[in-house]
């Protein structure tokens, strides 16, 4: 991707020929940009991203991976998993993960419709450029407008 459209007054947040407003894009397609949010700001703002949340937290932090990891490779070194359980548990891993995945996905989707900016999730995605979350939420809104479509989306996949 190209670097960002220049418009009078300071960058845009439009890559590769996507830009918001543009004709022939529905309104509430333009979810990247909204008048008023200070997209072209350079420095990172928001919450630190190993703070605390006071709402619901997640339900695995990484302290607790790595607290499991320590303790099933030492199950491993003392002998106690044969492979067929840990290819087992390899499965599990790989659905935990995609089921995180789809979570900070949502998560992204909800915040920016309660009014997070670019610039205040651009921390969480570790770099601090307003590209990496724009660019998932145009990757997102391939599928879904908005974080109740989402949640629909993954009851439609999983069955419930």
């Amino acid at each position: 991707m190209g670097p960002p459209a220049v418009r009078a007054g300071g960058p845009t947040v439009g890559w590769g020929g996507f830009s918001p407003g543009r004709a022939g894009w529905p309104e509430t397609y333009n979810v990247l940009y909204r008048p008023g949010m200070d997209v072209d700001d350079t420095q990172p703002t928001g919450p630190d991203v190993d703070s605390p949340v006071s709402g619901p937290a997640p339900p695995v932090t990484a302290a607790d991976m790595l607290a499991w990891l320590e303790e099933t490779a030492r199950a491993v070194r003392a002998g106690e998993l044969a492979a067929e359980e840990l290819v087992a548990l390899l499965g599990q891993l790989r659905q935990a993960a995609t089921a995180c995945a789809n979570a900070s996905d949502w998560t992204l989707l909800a915040a920016r419709e309660e009014g997070a900016s670019l610039r205040q999730l651009a921390p969480v995605f570790g770099k601090g450029y307003v590209r990496a979350p724009a660019a998932r939420l145009e990757k997102l809104h391939r599928e879904v407008l908005s974080a109740e479509q989402f949640l629909e989306l993954l009851r439609q996949r999983s069955g419930v």
